[in-house]
């Protein structure tokens, strides 16, 4: 039985996706073919298009096809990062896992979460009046409130993926470095890796999960019919879906918000980010610059 070696946890809209695709096409790299099987944490299932990994069997049938020659093998599920007993759960089947985090700019990550919501037809508020539905409510957690906030709060997930699996075996990248220069992104997480060697170009690569706007009406309707939608996603390829979705889709437009609305965003992050440069040193302080005018 082949079991995981590494862990692409995290965060949600910091282009995990991406990341993973990239992985998956590389020589001796497998990655499961099922992106966020989440079998590690307690969540719920998403709709019908996808439910989530429960039984020991079908967990590990997922890396079933790995070659004797993959000396990675992986999986990716941003829950991990926000649960410590699944981080907990991993280490105890996998003592010798090696756990990616790619983290983002919060402000940068919560506009982009909120506008994928509105894309998708989960959310008809505007921003600040979801964010503030959203933080307010009592019940929360990955997949039961949106956790606009919650998400862009990094330092727990770092510090308890530093003391459970160590340092070493925990490679904390930014999502501006992989918009920067994809190239040098990867070279960097392959010698972390234990990979050598040539690797095709990643510079050209588009960017995947990209945020995007439904381009006409009609499409809109059909687009926000979630029935649909989920009925689409759980019968379609992954190739034909990405042909649909650019027929339908045009890129979205930037979210601006004013200089005031985005120093009312920062103080929800300041402790973490203060926490976070203190304890791991992280070279994060242009996120504490204004980037969004109206």
């Amino acid at each position: 039985m082949k079991k995981p070696n590494f862990f692409l946890i995290g965060v949600p809209k910091a282009g995990t996706t991406s990341i993973h695709e990239v992985l998956s096409a590389q020589d001796h790299i497998f990655m499961s073919e099922l992106k966020e099987p989440h079998f590690f944490s307690n969540v719920g299932d998403f709709g019908i298009s996808q439910k989530n990994i429960r039984s020991d069997s079908d967990y590990y049938k997922l890396f079933s096809k790995a070659s004797a020659g993959d000396r990675v093998i992986g999986e990716s599920s941003t829950s991990y990062f926000y649960s410590k007993p699944a981080m907990e759960s991993i280490k105890e089947v996998c003592p010798d896992a090696k756990i990616l985090i790619v983290l983002r700019d919060p402000i940068d990550r919560l506009l982009s979460h909120w506008s994928m919501d509105v894309r998708e037809g989960v959310q008809k508020k505007s921003l600040f009046d979801a964010i503030e539905e959203d933080y307010s409510r009592s019940e929360k957690g990955y997949r039961v409130s949106h956790m606009y906030i919650e998400c862009g709060r990094y330092y727990e997930g770092v510090k308890n993926a530093m003391e459970i699996f160590g340092g070493d075996n925990v490679f904390i990248c930014l999502f501006d470095d992989l918009m920067e220069s994809p190239s040098h992104f990867y070279k960097r997480l392959f010698v972390w890796l234990g990979l050598s060697g040539s690797f095709y170009s990643v510079s050209k690569l588009s960017h995947s999960n990209k945020a995007g706007e439904v381009k006409n009406v009609v499409a809109r309707k059909l687009f926000h019919f979630r029935p649909l939608r989920r009925f689409l996603a759980y019968w379609l390829s992954g190739s034909i879906k990405a042909v649909l979705r650019s027929l339908i889709m045009s890129p979205a437009g930037k979210v601006y918000i004013s200089v005031e609305e985005e120093e009312k965003l920062a103080k929800f992050f300041s402790k973490d980010l203060d926490n976070l440069i203190r304890d791991y040193d992280l070279n994060v302080s242009s996120w504490r610059t204004v980037k969004y005018l109206k």
